[in-house]
């Protein structure tokens, strides 16, 4: 298997096996979670990339740790994990925040945030203009907000080396704390 794709609802699965297939593309996807990742997948990549902010979804610091423990469970000595999320430090209190807008064919996602003390609350609107009439929803998850401070501190204690912080994913601007995005590179030790 050249990769693997994790996500926590069958649906997006679904779609991304949809997406993907007609190119052949020597993917194997699993429906699960970061925090219970399978002992199967211990030392088998040399990569594990988390973007888009999915590592929120773990929802507490205890979930934190495990995930960041499997992730580097699952990684070859030598391999490399990147991880992507929003700095919620930089949120201002009570701010709606737009996050991204993406299209899926004749689906359209709005993401936005807004912070409320330690809580995030992610807004995702799915508008669906390939129903006449468009059919729109609206999902609200709420999470406990992860630092970026209590994030490195958890990729150290998981046992990463080489430890980089950034702003961006081409790693070109430095990590601050008005950065709107924090992106952690660490390496498994060989």
């Amino acid at each position: 298997i050249a990769a693997v794709g994790l996500d926590r609802s069958r649906k997006m699965i679904e779609v991304a096996r949809r997406a993907r297939q007609p190119e052949g593309l020597p993917i194997l996807y699993r429906q699960g979670s970061f925090e219970r990742l399978p002992k199967s997948l211990h030392g088998e990549f040399d990569l594990v990339v988390c973007l888009a902010n999915s590592i929120s979804g773990v929802g507490t610091l205890a979930n934190l740790a495990m995930s960041l423990k499997n992730f580097h469970a699952v990684l070859r000595p030598g391999g490399s994990l990147v991880l992507q999320m929003l700095n919620y430090a930089a949120v201002e209190e009570n701010t709606i925040l737009p996050i991204k807008a993406t299209r899926n064919g004749d689906i359209v996602y709005e993401r936005f945030s807004e912070r409320q003390g330690s809580i995030l609350f992610i807004y995702v609107t799915r508008a669906d203009f390939g129903q006449t009439p468009p059919k729109f929803e609206v999902f609200r998850h709420a999470f406990e907000n992860f630092s970026p401070e209590q994030v490195l501190k958890g990729v150290e204690k998981a046992g990463f080396a080489d430890i980089r912080r950034f702003a961006d994913l081409q790693f070109t601007k430095k990590f601050g704390c008005r950065s709107r995005d924090l992106v952690l590179t660490g390496r498994r030790r060989t």
